[in-house]
């Protein structure tokens, strides 16, 4: 039996493995942080409690192990506290957050905020600005990958298989071929 992979077909199956490594992972064995811990090791914890991955779903105190993250400088937080400020439906806060986590490097969080202006939520349309951040973010998000970082490989899986508006399909995927 053979089997004929196209590169759809295997962005496809990367990015649904990346996004259920990203989602499913158990955070039961993550100590509770304290003043002293690293910004990552809050930021674990935050985004654990407030989308109750492998704990109970506390989504109060999980923003403020997030934004404690953000204060001492976890690009992520940034990234994470926009998702939390989309969910609650403020799209401008939203986009001030993603555009801070850009600014500090992630490229998750560029690439979102780069949807958001394509979009015109949360801030007037800005298509050029957009293109500019998915460039970015794109490029980002690659280095991230290599590092191990489940996120950015859905964010690169998602892109390549649908492009982003604004932005063709083409050049993302030249972006990310190199």
């Amino acid at each position: 039996m053979k089997f004929h992979f196209t590169h759809r077909s295997v962005t496809r199956i990367l990015a649904t493995v990346s996004l259920f490594l990203a989602s499913s992972t158990l955070r039961a064995d993550v100590p509770i942080p304290n003043d002293k811990s690293s910004p990552a090791e809050m930021r674990i914890y935050g985004d654990a409690l407030y989308f109750g991955q492998g704990m109970t779903l506390d989504r109060a105190s999980g923003l403020r192990w997030l934004k404690r993250a953000a204060d001492k400088g976890d690009a992520r937080a940034f990234t994470l506290l926009g998702d939390a400020s989309l969910d609650e439906g403020n799209q401008a806060q939203s986009l001030e957050f993603y555009l801070t986590a850009s600014a500090k490097e992630d490229g998750v969080g560029s690439v979102n905020a780069g949807r958001l202006l394509n979009d015109g939520n949360g801030a007037a349309r800005d298509i050029i600005r957009a293109n500019k951040l998915y460039e970015t973010g794109l490029k980002m998000c690659l280095k991230q990958a290599k590092l191990g970082d489940a996120r950015a490989m859905n964010t690169i899986g998602r892109v390549y298989e649908n492009g982003l508006s604004g932005i063709c399909v083409a050049q993302m995927r030249g972006i990310c071929m190199h």
